[in-house]
């Protein structure tokens, strides 16, 4: 009796063992977003700031081209609109023009002055008038290309566009940049996780259930992933479809490019 007892209690952990091997499914870990950076102008680097396996943050600048030329050209711009003499010039002849023609226009009412010299003061007025409108013109003008110089130096600053780590370096400082690369960024924060599963799962998982990961080098420690999308279509050939997981990584240990093994916590019922 204790021999059957024992028979059935090992055929039923050797069945709950096969199921839970069941539910568990090979998968991938990725970085989020692989990135090459370039650079939007043409030049010779003058420095590169970040190298492999260097941590950078959004919009950090990870290179620099030579720009003196256009550094000249935005202290040009800058000069142009910091300088007010022009301007200055044409609003104290308007307001002393403006008090002429009114000292005229009396007189001229009283019969002191011509017809004459009331039109000459008038115009005067009208030309200060369009004057000071000029000044203000190419203040406008000097701070557009005060913009459109700095816009062109900033062509010369790389920025990384997301937040992770340099896993390769391509150019070094003195080496001219066209076309080519100069950094490979990761993201790694979050990690996605790439799992084939059978048709049989369609409909099963949704959108934000949950999954537990264990990796390679796991360390004895499971993370936890949540569905953040799913392949609509499934391939005829093999019969899988695609499901993509976010697994948080805020301190960078979990190491992309693993296979790893991942157990759905939850299912949503046929």
């Amino acid at each position: 009796m204790l021999y059957k007892i024992i028979t059935i209690v090992g055929l039923i952990l050797v069945s709950a063992i096969a199921l839970s091997s069941e539910r568990k499914y090979e998968c991938m870990i990725e970085p989020k977003t692989v990135v090459e950076l370039g650079s939007a102008a043409q030049g010779v680097i003058e420095s590169v700031s970040a190298d492999r396996g260097q941590k950078v943050k959004k919009d950090e600048v990870i290179a620099k081209l030579v720009s003196n030329v256009e550094k000249a050209a935005v202290e040009v711009a800058r000069a142009k609109v910091n300088g007010t003499a022009q301007q200055e010039s044409a609003k104290i002849r308007k307001l002393f023009s403006e008090r002429k023609y009114k000292r005229a226009l009396d007189l001229s009412n009283k019969d002191h002055i011509s017809v004459y010299e009331l039109d000459e003061a008038r115009t005067e007025m009208f030309l200060a008038e369009q004057a000071l409108a000029e000044a203000d013109e190419y203040l406008i003008l000097a701070k557009a290309e005060l913009k459109q110089a700095e816009a062109l130096m900033d062509l010369k600053v790389i920025k990384s566009p997301i937040g992770g780590v340099v896993i390769n370096r391509y150019m070094e400082p003195g080496e001219r940049v066209e076309n080519d690369p100069i950094i490979q960024v990761a993201q790694i924060n979050p990690l996605y996780v790439e799992v084939l599963l059978p048709i049989e799962m369609l409909g099963k998982i949704k959108l934000g259930i949950t999954g537990s990961v264990s990796s390679e080098r796991k360390n004895g420690k499971n993370y936890m992933a949540s569905v953040v999308a799913i392949d609509p279509v499934v391939n005829a050939a093999s019969g899988f479809f695609g499901v993509r997981l976010s697994l948080p990584n805020p301190d960078l240990r979990i190491i992309s490019g693993l296979e790893c093994e991942i157990e759905f916590l939850s299912e949503s019922p046929n």
